[in-house]
């Protein structure tokens, strides 16, 4: 249900511990007990903009911010500083999270008028859009360099006017400060559009131990991701079964005859014996379909040494898929002839 609070420690800790949208639909709400909008304060003067790091996991930010307000008497605003929630950057080192503060200038009337505007009261029986909004920290700077956090004005749904977007989208941006935080995807995972990590699924108890369908000709290509296992990452689940967590080491992509191979290792080889063997490297082929990608195929690169689909029984990997992929290519033998 969306929620009929006003107040801005609820709205500040919503909008900055989400880390994506999430659309539900609507929901009809009774206006009975909260009739009218609670009143915004005033906002506390500050030393200076804080734009707050990317959560840490635990949906908390940090720094804390102050409670955002409205602007006090008094409080002659010369800028505003904009706090983007959830930016990252591209470089030679991959993809950041970043810590971005935009300044924007020009004339503040617009954006102040929108400021000013009161939230509005949930009226009886309303249907409401129910999704967080991410929203991002707002706040106006005064001549001295003081700061105050800005509340954004609330429709009837709890949602954001269009005021204060609309506003802040006709000033000019004077300068964009952007800080490296932590290094989100690597550079090497990147090129190979490669997760940075990755669980080892063990093969499912409903598998059959028919050799699966023959590759689709649809296939352009297969990518190849190789992770080393990480045991600080292991996961339990309920059976007592642990599932290892690789990252990423190395990665590529297979074409040409390749494709067709790769994709029939897990039909190929012998079905695997019993074994209890630790992996502490596998790969992951993904079969690469236009913009998309089919399901994956794990390969143990040490081991048991297996290979498996979703829908397979694990037979035993070929000796050449113990080498480093994508430089020594698995598998390596060629294609069987036909009778």
């Amino acid at each position: 249900m969306a929620s009929r609070r006003r107040g801005t420690a609820v709205r500040t800790t919503l909008t900055l511990a989400l880390g994506a949208l999430l659309l539900a639909g609507c929901d009809t709400a009774s206006g009975v007990a909260d009739p009218v909008a609670t009143p915004v304060p005033d906002a506390v003067v500050q030393d200076g903009v804080t734009c707050p790091l990317p959560e840490n996991g635990t949906g908390t930010p940090t720094p804390t911010l102050p409670e955002a307000g409205r602007v006090p008497d008094g409080f002659t605003a010369v800028a505003a500083v904009e706090c983007p929630v959830n930016a990252t950057v591209t470089d030679a080192d991959g993809l950041w999270s970043v810590v971005e503060e935009v300044r924007y200038s020009g004339d503040l009337t617009r954006l102040l008028a929108a400021l000013s505007e009161p939230d509005d009261a949930l009226p009886p029986n309303v249907a409401c859009a129910a999704y967080a909004e991410l929203v991002p920290p707002l706040w106006l700077v005064d001549a001295r360099g003081r700061a105050i956090l800005a509340h954004w004005p609330l429709d009837e749904c709890s949602h954001t006017k269009a005021g204060v977007a609309g506003a802040l989208h006709d000033l000019t941006v004077a300068s964009r400060k952007t800080t490296k935080v932590r290094l989100i995807t690597p550079r090497a995972a990147l090129d190979a559009a490669c997760e940075t990590g990755w669980k080892l699924e063990p093969p499912s108890s409903h598998a059959t131990t028919a050799p699966p369908d023959a590759p689709s000709t649809a296939v352009d290509a297969v990518r190849v991701c190789r992770y080393d296992v990480d045991p600080a990452q292991e996961i339990d689940i309920a059976d007592g079964t642990p599932i290892a967590v690789g990252t990423f080491s190395s990665g590529g992509e297979l074409v040409g005859d390749d494709v067709a191979r790769a994709l029939a290792l897990p039909g190929e080889g012998p079905l695997a014996p019993s074994c209890t063997t630790e992996p502490t490297r596998f790969a992951v082929l993904l079969p690469v379909l236009g913009e998309d990608t089919g399901n994956p195929v794990w390969v143990e690169l040490d081991g048991c040494r297996r290979t498996w689909t979703e829908e397979s029984t694990p037979r035993t990997a070929p000796p050449s898929c113990s080498r480093s992929w994508p430089a020594d290519p698995c598998p390596a033998t060629p294609p069987r002839r036909a009778a």
